[in-house]
């Protein structure tokens, strides 16, 4: 387990401003999940990936409650409970790597197959679909706060890897709205889906089941037929079609 944790973390090569200029100690301390011969060049290089694999900065973990100067930050202190989670997070990869991945074959490339932080979290501080953070926020804030939400996370991460922005993702949000009894926002999501991919026809479909269980009949059987015109092949939308008709 120590081995594949300095190898798993010790991957970064990107070094801030603030990370090269601070005094890192030579010995490390309190370190209760790396290996007591950790140095404090490798720690560094550790935080580092674990900064940039959550999108985060330092004070995420450690406690900055002495100053906001990256000198300020206690490391060793444990007074975050976040510190604690990333130690838990440490363990439940280096078991998951020794105990399950170690056990599969190569992939296609011939590469070694491990679990990292960025294998979840993809620069985000919480692992989680975009289709599962919009339904957290309507919980609490309702349709537009859920739409704010997702053009502000388009703004800040559209061509990363942290969410997924293509269709399916306000596709998923939709269905789960409808799901939940909430079909007219899920009508409004569904229709904002389809005016941002028009060329994709399982939007057509989204829409045309919304508008069925709404009882819009007209509406269901204009958007199964465009469904249909763009993709001539799908029985199962035809069906939805016939049934309707």
């Amino acid at each position: 387990m120590k081995k594949i944790l300095l190898v798993i973390f010790i991957s970064s090569v990107l070094v801030s401003t603030s990370f090269s200029q601070f005094n890192w100690n030579k010995k490390p301390m309190n370190l209760k999940v790396l290996p007591d011969t950790t140095s404090g060049q490798t720690l560094r290089l550790i935080m580092i990936n674990f900064a940039q694999s959550l999108g985060v900065r330092c004070s995420f973990c450690h406690d900055d409650s002495k100053g906001k100067e990256f000198s300020d930050i206690d490391f060793p202190s444990d007074a975050k409970p976040e510190k604690e989670t990333a130690r838990e997070m440490m363990k439940m990869m280096g078991a998951i790597n020794n105990n399950f991945i170690s056990k599969l074959k190569k992939n296609s490339d011939g590469n070694v197959l491990e679990v990292k932080c960025i294998t979840c979290h993809r620069g985000y501080h919480e692992p989680i679909e975009l289709s599962a953070l919009l339904m957290n926020t309507y919980k609490k804030g309702g349709l537009d706060a859920s739409m704010k939400r997702y053009d502000e996370l388009k703004d800040q991460y559209y061509g990363g890897y942290a969410f997924n922005f293509k269709e399916n993702s306000l596709d998923r949000f939709g269905k789960n709205l409808l799901d939940n009894g909430s079909g007219k926002d899920a009508l409004t999501v569904l229709q904002k889906n389809a005016e941002l991919f028009p060329d994709w026809a399982g939007a057509f479909e989204s829409l045309g089941d919304v508008n069925a269980k709404l009882g819009k009949k007209e509406e269901a059987i204009k958007n199964y037929k465009k469904a249909i015109e763009m993709n001539p092949r799908d029985k199962r939308v035809q069906d939805k079609l016939d049934d309707l008709e």
